[in-house]
């Protein structure tokens, strides 16, 4: 997980739809196994943004999905 000052392995809890606790190492929580993959929390429309321009690149011109 990557926050405003670091970068941490470990275990993100999440009650009611917000992230409630982050603990670094294995905390014996169950769930998810990301394995090794980032969660970068604010990135998400960067990401799409990038999808439209490779699915669009040039006016009148489309990919197909």
């Amino acid at each position: 997980m990557v926050t405003a000052t670091q970068a941490i392995t470990g275990s993100l809890l999440v009650s009611q739809g917000k992230f409630a606790d982050i603990h670094a190492g294995n905390a014996g929580l169950s769930g998810d196994d990301w394995q090794g993959d980032y969660l970068l929390p604010g990135l998400v429309e960067l990401h799409t943004d990038n999808m439209e321009k490779h699915l669009m690149p040039r006016p009148k011109v489309n990919w197909p999905v």
